[in-house]
């Protein structure tokens, strides 16, 4: 990957690799491009989105860790916070480098758009959580609204941006979007 170390690209490979044992295989990567296929697009149209995706909840995956400060058994959890965060950012490059490779500038514009409102939802969905810390208990509808920003950004976002690229029609887009929450 250029303009980073071999020791970098490394270590995110690994980390890639112990997400994978527990996510599955390129799971979000997968719904996209079935989204994508599922919608008319093709492998080819899906690809960069499918990456994208994959990086994006991975690097997703490590702020919440750390922020959580839970799974210390993962990789991440395992190295200094201050690299971890620095790693994840660099994983959230890459994502954003890989939706630069969208030849079909509106797809790269709505892309782009899920992507950033995913991560800002998924921004306010944490900081719900620790504001809920301090509580002894929170209602159902509000756990729910967290998980609907966090895990459900993710799923609806893959769905959007497969659909997005398979050249569907907005209706269908939304449809899948609320499928996925």
């Amino acid at each position: 990957i250029s303009g980073l170390s071999e020791g970098v690209v490394s270590i995110i490979n690994s980390w890639l690799d112990s997400n994978f044992k527990i996510n599955g295989r390129y799971g979000w990567a997968q719904l996209t491009l079935i989204t994508c296929e599922g919608t008319g697009g093709t492998l080819e149209a899906g690809l960069q989105g499918a990456v994208a995706m994959e990086l994006y909840a991975l690097a997703a995956d490590i702020l919440d860790d750390i922020q959580d400060q839970d799974n210390n058994d993962l990789p991440w959890r395992k190295v200094p916070p201050a690299q971890a965060i620095n790693l994840a950012t660099c994983i959230l490059v890459l994502s954003y480098k890989a939706l630069s490779t969208i030849s079909n500038r509106r797809h790269f514009k709505d892309v782009s758009n899920v992507l950033n409102q995913m991560g800002l939802q998924a921004c306010d969905g944490q900081f719900q959580e620790f504001l809920n810390d301090g509580k002894e208990k929170i209602s159902l509808e509000e756990y729910f609204e967290i998980i609907k920003k966090k895990s459900g950004g993710l799923t609806a976002s893959a769905c959007k941006i497969g659909a997005i690229l398979g050249d569907a029609e907005q209706t269908l887009v939304n449809q899948l979007e609320k499928f996925g929450l």
